[in-house]
């Protein structure tokens, strides 16, 4: 896994953590999302 890490994944990484905090977490909706779950969501779908 190491071999596959790069200056522009780890830069994404890094933004991971500034997205979440800046995503607006909606409650009364089917399931209310935690920071920790939208990190999870965005480090997945890169």
């Amino acid at each position: 896994m190491l071999g596959n890490f790069s200056h522009k994944n780890a830069t994404k990484l890094y933004m991971v953590d500034g997205i979440a905090d800046g995503t607006i977490i909606l409650e009364g909706e089917y399931k209310v999302l935690t920071k920790d779950d939208v990190k999870a969501i965005l480090r997945e779908s890169l």
